[in-house]
């Protein structure tokens, strides 16, 4: 499992606390880049981070699971 995302802090108050507004995704390929708009709960300030995805792709699995009903034995 990945190491938790580092918090984002307000550059305008410095509150920890924030929402994203709009996420847009730019690129294509193994690693893409996004953009994220967030406004800040505190100050309602607005800004911009960026960063990188990567998208891993492997073997698509697929499993049939049959479920029957028990039958009555005689």
């Amino acid at each position: 499992m990945p190491p938790p995302a580092p918090r984002v802090s307000c550059p305008a108050c410095g509150h920890a606390v924030s929402r994203v507004m709009h996420v847009e995704y730019r690129g294509e390929g193994p690693a893409v880049e996004m953009w994220r708009r967030r406004q800040c709960d505190a100050c309602h300030a607005r800004f911009t981070t960026q960063g990188t995805e990567r998208v891993v792709s492997g073997p698509t699995i697929y499993l049939r699971v049959d479920i029957l009903p028990p039958t009555a034995s005689t």
